[in-house]
């Protein structure tokens, strides 16, 4: 019987041992992004209910990024002192109740705020820190075709959460389509996680984590937040997440501006979630195989030429806004999984949750910030044109600060 307290060695040991792992780790990246990936298509009917602007709805989401990137690094420490499993349990727990407690709520705008602060308290518990941390202990040789298809959660959630948001909304209101969410993600992850979700650590308890806590080559926690590569990266994926996340909450709204219907601005801003999962079986695999700067930024420059088409949409040539959706979506596909690992790589797992935690923080201040400065934009311009030309730098900022990374060859 194979030791669950070590990672498995060969090919097939690694997948055959591992397969429940990935499908649970996968499905606990989607449910975690339900709150950002459903808001697009609600955000009308929020703002007509209560007269609230969108920069003031989505401020929630801003709310949520500003909680995470001060205790992400926290959560980190806990998942590299208690393991992925537990953390996991209590996060589906907090994000479902809190999805549920937003049907709940009323006209005042602090009560909305007050929601999302138990968003971002469940959300902490449910970052694609808690699944890949999981997945980066039981897979080495393979580790980012792994990370690739645990990642590719965020695409299947970017597909399915737009389209079951607006069915919901369209037949029950946008109050029963929270409760559906709620639903969906207690139900689905709750006896997953605890008949599916182990990492091997729990089986020997502090005696399984030896050899990561030995490694010798492992920098310390304070070395790594103040290097130069944990700077690049840091900065990649402040600027990708914010422009990505921007583009994709505002996506349906772009289109409803330009004269798109909700029912298709829903079904293209699908178009998200598939290209990533696409993006991230394909950037994993070279990620395995080729230099992981160069293929991480070339894949997180795509919302560059996805603006410019989005600049020529006019609500009849939908091809157009196809195609953005789903250059934005490989992007969306790359960047935590480029991010994650890279912080393997670079960083070794003895402190991988506290510095992927941390950059998970920044990416959550950048799926934040970023649609509500778009918000803020829309509400003093009334259109959508300025964000769109102003994420095409931003996107090329981030994407150089990982292409110019040194290069490293495959397995180092």
């Amino acid at each position: 019987m194979h030791d669950l307290s070590k990672p498995a060695t060969t090919t097939a040991s690694e997948w055959r041992l591992g397969w429940t792992l990935l499908v649970t780790s996968l499905l606990g990246v989607a449910i975690s992004t339900a709150h950002i990936a459903s808001m697009g298509v609600m955000i009308g009917d929020i703002e007509a209910e209560f007269g609230w602007s969108r920069s003031q709805i989505t401020s929630g989401l801003a709310l949520v990024s500003v909680i995470s990137v001060v205790l992400a690094p926290f959560v980190g420490m806990l998942i590299d002192w208690k393991g992925p499993r537990v953390i996991g349990l209590i996060g589906i727990f907090v994000y479902g109740a809190a999805l549920a407690a937003l049907a709940a709520i009323g006209p005042q705008i602090w009560l909305w705020w007050a929601g999302f602060v138990g968003i971002a308290a469940g959300s902490l518990f449910v970052k694609p820190t808690v699944w890949t941390a999981a997945v980066s202990v039981r897979f080495v040789r393979h580790r980012g075709f792994a990370l690739a298809i645990v990642l590719s959660g965020a695409g299947l959630g970017s597909a399915l959460w737009p389209v079951t948001a607006a069915y919901l909304t369209e037949h029950y209101g946008w109050r029963i389509a929270y409760l559906g969410l709620s639903a969906i993600v207690v139900g689905t992850m709750l006896p997953l996680v605890l008949f599916f979700f182990h990492d091997g650590r729990e089986a020997k308890g502090q005696a399984a984590r030896a050899p990561l806590a030995h490694d010798p080559s492992a920098p310390s926690v304070r070395e790594a937040l103040l290097s130069f590569t944990f700077l690049r990266m840091a900065t990649a994926t402040l600027l990708t997440t914010g422009a990505i996340y921007s583009a994709q909450v505002h996506f349906a709204p772009i289109m409803m501006s330009m004269g798109g219907d909700r029912e298709t601005a829903a079904l293209v801003t699908g178009m998200f979630g598939i290209s990533a999962i696409v993006a991230r079986l394909v950037v994993g695999f070279l990620l395995d195989h080729f230099s992981s700067s160069l293929v991480g930024g070339v894949a997180m420059a795509f919302p560059v030429p996805a603006c410019l088409l989005m600049l020529r949409y006019d609500g009849d040539n939908t091809i157009l806004a196809v195609l953005a959706a789903a250059m934005f979506g490989l992007a969306l596909g790359a960047v935590v999984d480029v991010i994650a690992f890279l912080t393997a790589r670079n960083f070794g797992l003895k402190i991988y949750g506290t510095v992927f935690g941390t950059l998970a923080g920044l990416l959550s201040l950048g799926a934040g910030m970023g649609p509500q400065l778009a918000s803020i934009l829309y509400d003093a311009t009334h259109g959508y044109h300025l964000q769109l030309w102003l994420l095409m730098p931003i996107s090329a900022i981030g994407a150089l600060a990982i292409a110019t990374m040194p290069k490293q060859r495959p397995g180092h």
